[in-house]
């Protein structure tokens, strides 16, 4: 369900392509505020404190669900706000503060997918970008990745065989 609207193409301007979550997430991020929300203020019945939040106190009971409602509500705004760009040799990505984070593709040394559902790029100057894996164009940013990667390996690695590079880590 996360991948619905992966096969989309990534938004195109003259020389950036913008990678943005897909529908699915955002759609499932939805379903998940709405069943904590359901079970946890209008129908608590379904899941009573004692076994959904094991506390004595009521107060301290309620305080986690609202905190829980506002971690999703904050993984809802931070996808609805999240995108990836590629322009030419520079990676445009937004750290969990909602802060733009740039970083030189030539200096990309290492891809690697996590069971998380996030790449993480490693580069040569010691940053590490951290990429959502459900976004629109999802092949067309593997793509650029790989491409980018080949290069910096080709241009840096030349004594060893193109056999055994990888793309992924």
């Amino acid at each position: 369900m996360l991948r619905a609207g992966s096969e989309r193409p990534a938004q195109h301007s003259l020389t950036r392509m913008t990678f943005r979550t897909t529908p699915g997430v955002i759609v499932v991020t939805i379903l998940v505020l709405a069943v904590l929300f359901f079970i946890g203020f209008i129908r608590p019945e379904l899941a009573p404190n004692e076994i959904f939040i094991p506390v004595k106190d009521a107060e301290t009971a309620v305080l986690i669900k609202l905190g829980l409602v506002g971690l999703v509500i904050y993984t809802l705004i931070y996808h609805l706000a999240n995108s990836t760009s590629i322009d030419g040799a520079e990676l445009t990505t937004m750290s969990p503060l909602f802060q733009r984070r740039t970083y030189d593709l030539n200096k990309l040394c290492q891809i690697r997918l996590r069971r998380n559902g996030n790449y993480v790029l490693r580069f040569s100057d010691g940053k590490t970008a951290r990429i959502l894996k459900y976004v629109t164009g999802h092949d067309e940013m593997v793509q650029a990745l790989e491409q980018a990667l080949a290069a910096n390996q080709e241009s840096t690695c030349r004594n060893f065989p193109k056999s055994k590079r990888s793309a992924v880590g």
